[in-house]
């Protein structure tokens, strides 16, 4: 895994996208509470574990993508580079109302 990240760091320098170490840094910050997100959700049964794991890993990376990108979207038009702290379930954002209030980081 960390021959992969240091091949896409390097891609990333080549293309002078500005993934600097401070970048980087915040980066590794936000992914280390999703792992912890994560490692919380494993059963404690070795059947169940791996199931957890195999299948969390393929299904919820695109729901994590798409998170990311409303975010980013909602930074974007809100110009709200840091939001306040509220603690929902899991700590995480609030899933989007089934009326389509897609607004799920405030």
């Amino acid at each position: 895994m960390l021959d992969d990240l240091d091949a896409a760091w390097q891609a990333c320098n080549q293309a002078s996208l500005g993934l600097d170490e401070t970048r980087m840094g915040a980066y590794a910050d936000a992914v280390e509470r999703i792992a912890e997100v994560d490692v919380d959700s494993v059963p404690p049964q070795p059947h169940a574990a791996v199931r957890q794991v195999v299948l969390g890993t393929v299904l919820v990376d695109p729901v994590l993508a798409a998170l990311r990108r409303l975010a980013q979207q909602h930074i974007a038009v809100t110009g709200h580079g840091a939001r306040p702290t509220q603690p929902t379930r899991l700590g995480g954002p609030r899933r989007p109302s089934v009326g389509g209030d897609h607004d799920v980081l405030s």
